[in-house]
């Protein structure tokens, strides 16, 4: 419902339907395909894209992404395939692109951190910055480049996410472990199952869904006097409330491995890690940060065993669904390289976005990961598993 839309959520739909207004004969996909599939409709044309991608923002957030999706079209080139589009989807673009603003608290506070850390650790530095979603890491990478005062001691700002390819990530990693790079923006596909080299300080910009991915995200933060950032805590689900889930799930393993007469050794690291308790407190600069000191990582399972045990869990059927990717896969790939697509389907209904890669075990692991990320379910046993 439009009409019940936010101003900003009505004026972003409004120049949506002006662009889409000027392709003769062009089916909008807003009312009939999943969100996750609006921007590979938009073909060749990067204007059309950038504002489905932007309009998915807001939608998958709830409206409360209005930062993100801000950026993102103030990032984009209005002027992009301007002989496509109607005077009148120029105009509105133009006047409503022109009055965003880019001075937006939780990207302000980014650069806070960013910053201190920086001055605190001068040549050393070396930041790993988490995100949710893929669009995130090229919406942090143009904020830390916009910066005057960042650029200058940022080197060469990476991203990794579900649709760089194996070969970039190897090359990202090479980069960020050689100190060409001293900043790696980064979904949960860098939280899982990626050898990163250790972090002066890791920042979690958007809010921490698990116990598993505060472990990982946490565990990279290995250096001397490094730091653990939360930008972000939801009001159901903060830094504490994970930590406890942690803890009582280690209390778990524990007791079971002492009853099979095993050894106990998740346990023990992590209260050896814990004996100096968790250091969490709301900088000055940061109007709502958690701040913690990094205790070892946890080793976690891939996001296929993760999900399927969540599943088993809930008593819930997991199955995958497999194809090689068309045209349209490989744009929304964003390397254009076709290769695997992959959807988690649970009891019958597709969870999460399509996950690509070079081979279907790739594809299959990037959907698993998606799907975790989409359940949403709350922070119990059950669906914590480490």
């Amino acid at each position: 419902d439009v009409g019940a839309a936010s101003p900003f959520a009505q004026n972003l739909a409004r120049c949506v339907a002006l662009l889409e207004a000027s392709l003769p004969d062009f089916v909008s996909p807003l009312r009939t395909e999943n969100c996750g599939d609006w921007v590979g409709f938009a073909g060749a044309r990067p204007l059309l894209a950038d504002f489905y991608e932007a309009l998915r923002v807001l939608v998958v957030s709830f409206e409360e992404a209005e930062d993100a999706a801000s950026l993102l079209l103030k990032m984009s080139d209005a002027s992009a395939d301007e002989e496509t589009w109607s005077p009148d989807a120029r105009a509105a673009i133009a006047s409503f692109v022109g009055g965003l603003s880019e001075d937006w608290p939780r990207f302000a506070q980014l650069k806070t951190v960013l910053r201190e850390e920086l001055d605190r650790h001068g040549e050393s530095f070396c930041g790993v910055v988490f995100v949710q979603q893929r669009v995130t890491t090229r919406i942090v990478r143009y904020v830390v480049g916009a910066d005057a005062a960042l650029a200058k001691d940022i080197v060469s700002p990476r991203v990794i996410h579900a649709g760089t390819p194996p070969s970039e990530d190897v090359a990202t990693l090479r980069a960020f472990a050689a100190g060409e790079s001293n900043l790696l923006i980064a979904t949960n596909k860098a939280e899982e199952g990626m050898d990163l080299p250790k972090g002066s300080v890791v920042v979690c910009f958007d809010e921490v869904l698990t116990p598993v991915s505060l472990a990982q995200s946490r565990g990279r933060a290995r250096q001397e006097r490094s730091e653990f950032i939360v930008l972000r805590q939801r009001e159901d689900r903060t830094v504490r409330d994970l930590e406890a889930v942690e803890r009582h799930q280690a209390d778990v393993i524990a007791r079971e491995e002492s009853a099979r007469g095993e050894a106990v050794q998740v346990s023990d690291a992590y209260y050896q890690a814990e004996e100096a308790a968790p250091r969490l407190l709301t900088p000055a600069t940061l109007s709502n940060a958690a701040v913690a000191s990094p205790p070892s990582p946890i080793h976690a399972k891939s996001a296929r065993v993760r999900l399927k045990e969540r599943c088993d869990c809930l008593r819930s059927t997991l199955r995958f669904q497999e194809s090689v990717a068309d045209g349209r896969g490989a744009a929304l790939s964003e390397n254009g390289h076709p290769g695997f697509v992959s959807e988690a389907w649970i009891d019958g209904k597709r969870v999460g976005n399509r996950g690509y890669g070079n081979s279907k075990a790739e594809a299959k692991e990037n959907a698993a990961a998606d799907a975790i990320s989409s359940l949403d379910l709350p922070v119990t046993l059950s669906n914590a598993a480490v």
